[in-house]
């Protein structure tokens, strides 16, 4: 059986399902995009010049700084006076 267009239900279904999956796979990379920079990755570094997991150094980012478009005065350490 088949559409106005001359295409069938079974390609019809193919191109909904590839849409569905070309938008979870656009969230999924947001997702990632979102998590390196809360976590200072650079994701390039990873994917053309992986290191050694023993190598790769971790650091926490400050969720509010991600935010904050302007630059604080605050030190390194955070506002302890």
């Amino acid at each position: 059986m088949a559409n106005s267009n001359g295409q069938s239900l079974d390609q019809i279904r193919r191109r909904e399902e590839m849409g569905r999956i070309r938008g979870l796979a656009r969230r999924c990379r947001n997702d990632a995009e979102f998590i390196a920079k809360l976590w200072g990755l650079d994701l390039a570094k990873f994917i053309n010049e992986p290191e050694p997991a023993e190598y790769t150094e971790i650091r926490f980012v400050s969720p509010f700084s991600l935010l904050d478009s302007e630059s604080s005065n605050s030190n390194e350490q955070g506002d302890v006076e």
